[in-house]
């Protein structure tokens, strides 16, 4: 069920009000929520459930999603320059669903510093996989 902006930015307050500690406000549970499209540009869902979500095409821009669980969530589409994917549990195993493929969230963050830098070499060496088409742009460029 596809959430409203109207809920959703009360979720995001009071899971900001939860992460403050202070016995408040309630972490944040969106399992299999539709936040397809969502403006979540600097969100800081650290801690947040977002297992099996729909982020497709949202705009995660500067998130934190630090030790959040978001296995098999679905990115595809998502802007996810500058998100905080790194210090996530299980970072090393943990799937999510990109253009219909379950990939790991590290091959989510190789791909993201790839983009940023225009790294030639990760380009050539990743060519071959779920990130041809960025690959396939970077070494065009060349």
């Amino acid at each position: 069920m596809k959430i409203t902006q109207e809920k959703l930015d009360d979720i995001i307050a009071q899971h900001k009000i939860w992460l403050e500690g202070n016995g408040e406000g309630k972490r944040a549970d969106l399992r299999w929520a539709d936040l397809s499209g969502a403006d979540l540009r600097g969100v800081d869902f650290s801690y947040a459930t977002l297992f099996g979500a729909n982020l497709c095409g949202a705009d995660l821009q500067g998130a934190d999603l630090s030790d959040a669980d978001f296995r098999k969530v679905v990115f595809s589409g998502a802007v996810v320059s500058g998100v905080n994917i790194k210090k996530i549990k299980d970072y090393e195993t943990t799937e999510v669903w990109i253009n219909y493929r379950l990939v790991l969230v590290k091959e989510l963050v190789i791909r993201q510093k790839m983009i940023e830098t225009q790294d030639k070499n990760l380009a050539i060496l990743y060519k071959n996989t779920w990130m041809a088409d960025d690959c396939k742009k970077i070494l065009k460029k060349s």
